[in-house]
């Protein structure tokens, strides 16, 4: 089995989809670059965090099954409401998404970074809130 299998699985099972073209339509993603993604069996990371902080689901999770899909989320379908979000032809009922999820991402990322990547993207975050400033 392909290593990233699992992996689409789970997202096709968050995004409702029956078949892999549907997958790739809520998604957001043309079903061509799916197809290159299942050949290649690898995801561009940067798409499967952009899903994790889009959706409000464990980056972790999406990686390995392990863990709550929505760690932080109480009864609520975190999926179909960005979807409803999606759906909406008022602009005004598009939210972005809360803080705190995001920062959850960003934390379920950054720990498996090794040490000196983590003081670099430190570092950076901290150039960013002294640029703020002025």
């Amino acid at each position: 089995m392909k290593k990233i299998t699992p992996i689409l699985q789970r997202i096709k099972n968050l995004l409702h989809a029956k078949t892999d073209k549907e997958m790739a339509e809520k998604w957001g993603i043309s079903y061509s670059t799916l197809d290159t993604w299942k050949n290649r069996d690898k995801i561009p990371e940067k798409r499967l965090l952009d899903f994790s902080l889009k959706y409000g689901v464990s980056f972790d999770w999406l990686l390995t099954g392990k863990g709550e899909p929505f760690p932080t989320s109480t009864n609520i379908n975190i999926v179909e409401e960005q979807q409803d979000k999606e759906n909406t032809t008022n602009s005004s009922h598009n939210t972005p998404p809360k803080l705190d999820k995001e920062f959850e991402v960003i934390c379920e990322y950054l720990k498996d970074l090794d040490r000196s990547k983590r003081k670099k993207v430190l570092k950076y975050i901290l150039e960013l809130s002294d640029n703020g400033d002025e």
